[in-house]
């Protein structure tokens, strides 16, 4: 029996991964929010927890993509929670 084959060393080592990367290949910003927002909340029902706030990991992953999204100028702390409460209203699940 063959050896189980190890992830690469590369970037992108799962299926989730990939998807980010063809979302990102593509400038379909709205998939990679979601994927981000997805991911972020699958990991929040895996450790069995109901946040609220949203996790650290979601609004994280929504910042990341409000700076490179909007303009800088929107970086000022208001603009910024507006913008994310608006993302997260947006693309957070139901369960979320």
């Amino acid at each position: 029996m063959a050896d189980p084959v190890e992830p690469s060393a590369g970037p992108f080592v799962s299926l989730d991964m990939a998807k980010v990367h063809l979302a990102v290949c593509s400038g379909d910003h709205d998939a990679l929010i979601t994927l981000y927002l997805n991911a972020a909340s699958d990991d929040v029902r895996a450790s069995h927890e109901i946040p609220s706030p949203p996790p650290p990991a979601v609004q994280a992953a929504v910042l990341l993509k409000v700076e490179e999204l909007f303009d800088p100028a929107m970086s000022d702390g208001e603009k910024r929670a507006a913008t994310v409460a608006n993302l997260l209203r947006k693309y957070a699940r139901p369960n979320f």
